[in-house]
């Protein structure tokens, strides 16, 4: 299974953070207040940064392989 970046995971993105976990997928989620994701699971992995240009993208993306989602 493949592994979701989710972007605003803290507030408008946390459905797809759960609809992707749901769904068998490991996921990483950035928030500029990683605490403030209120979910626990094994494939879950939680960040800290801001996804203005030239802040914590790269470090995000570095081991990310892009496909689109259907849904």
């Amino acid at each position: 299974m493949s592994t979701a970046l989710i972007i605003g995971a803290s507030r408008i993105g946390l459905e797809t953070v759960k609809l992707a976990l749901k769904a068998g997928h490991s996921v990483r989620a950035m928030a500029r207040s990683a605490t403030a994701i209120r979910l626990r699971d094994p494939k879950l992995e939680k960040l800290n940064g801001d996804a203005l240009p030239g802040r914590h993208m790269s470090e995000s993306t570095s081991t990310a392989t892009c496909q689109s989602v259907k849904g």
